[in-house]
């Protein structure tokens, strides 16, 4: 349904009153879905994504340092030339 249908949702809202057993089976198959998106559900994603972040932060800067030395290696060696 789209917005401003509201002769669509009231027809939908009046079959969910007179069919209780499909009414049921959508409040169901909700919570289902919402239990996918709680915080026991998503913490350990979290938490991979955190390490994840932080693995590939360290590697950056890993690898800054490494062309900071690389460079200060290069300028050295241009000075004793």
């Amino acid at each position: 349904m789209s917005r401003g249908e509201y002769e669509a949702i009231a027809a939908a809202a009046l079959r969910l009153i007179d069919d209780p057993p499909l009414a049921q089976r959508i409040v169901h198959q909700a919570r289902k879905e919402c239990r996918k998106y709680s915080w026991e559900a998503v913490a350990g994603q979290v938490v991979e994504l955190y390490h994840a972040l932080a693995r590939q932060r360290a590697d950056e800067n890993n690898e800054l340092t490494t062309a900071q030395d690389r460079d200060a290696a290069v300028a050295s060696d241009k000075t004793l030339i």
